[in-house]
């Protein structure tokens, strides 16, 4: 399943002062077959991709190489038993982790660098 959300920051042009955005934190929640199919990224309005976490395996399924993205089936999801519970991973650039440190624990509970 394929899925594109939007969201739109718009400045207001009645305001002299230009829009300035110093600091973004995404908080994400998200459970799928397996994360290495998967791409989070933003996209400014000029074209500016910036990843959040990128897709580890091609559409062929084949590992990429060298390798990116992250594992497991949660993000942002606590599993206990049959309880799943919705905590959220952020993405945050000030965080001194990244989302693909190997010691990152599955579920990626926490603040998180974009890859």
């Amino acid at each position: 399943m394929r899925g594109i959300k939007h969201c739109n920051i718009v400045d207001d042009p009645a305001d002299p002062l230009p829009f300035v955005l110093a600091d973004l934190d995404v908080h994400l929640a998200m459970t799928h077959n397996s994360l290495q199919e998967v791409a989070v990224v933003l996209i400014a309005p000029d074209g500016t991709i910036v990843p959040l976490f990128l897709n580890g395996i091609d559409i062929a399924g084949q590992a990429i190489q060298p390798p990116q993205g992250i594992t497991g089936t949660d993000l942002g999801v606590a599993v206990s038993g049959n309880a799943r519970t919705t905590l959220e991973t952020v993405f945050d650039d000030d965080a001194p982790r990244l989302i693909t440190d190997p010691g990152a624990a599955p579920g990626f509970i926490a603040h998180f660098a974009p890859e």
